[in-house]
């Protein structure tokens, strides 16, 4: 039953970007992230053009590259664009910003505007004015993984 079935489809390049959206499909349940199915869209498309109007196999995959484009930036704009969540925390993983504000022990002398501060168990880079060890300073930014201080004082 199913070998008259496929001997009689005429293999075509149809049938041929079907099987390969039905592979981006497949192949988006078993990676992470949602992606593939905008390819697999693109694949569909190509495929349905080629039972009506024959395309070389250049056309094939500038058609593919287009429709791959046009879904994505539509997946986009109507299902990720905007979809951030709100969050009680939003710093969680910015640690550095989470530090501003906050005042430490200078661990490492601050030299030419380089130094090391002591934050909890761990020693963080740190710019700012010059400093002996163990004065104090206050977190004013972040540059990369660098803190930017400046002196306390006691008074």
């Amino acid at each position: 039953m199913f070998g008259e079935f496929f001997t009689s489809i005429e293999w075509n390049g149809a049938w041929l970007w079907l099987v390969v959206a039905a592979v981006l499909f497949a192949a988006e349940t078993m990676i992470p992230g949602f992606f593939l199915v905008w390819l697999g869209l693109g694949a569909v498309v190509v495929g349905l053009t080629m039972f009506f109007v024959p395309l070389s196999h250049q056309w094939q995959i500038l058609e593919f590259c287009v429709a791959s484009g046009l879904s994505v930036g539509a997946g986009w704009f109507f299902w990720g664009a905007g979809r951030a969540e709100e969050t009680d925390k939003p710093l969680l993983n910015l640690r550095g910003l989470q530090l501003v504000g906050q005042t430490f022990e200078v661990a490492e002398p601050i030299h030419l505007g380089r130094g090391r501060i002591k934050v909890g168990d761990s020693l963080w880079n740190a710019n700012g004015p010059d400093l002996p060890m163990g004065a104090k300073v206050r977190v004013t930014g972040i540059n990369g993984t660098i803190l930017l201080v400046e002196a306390v004082n006691d008074g």
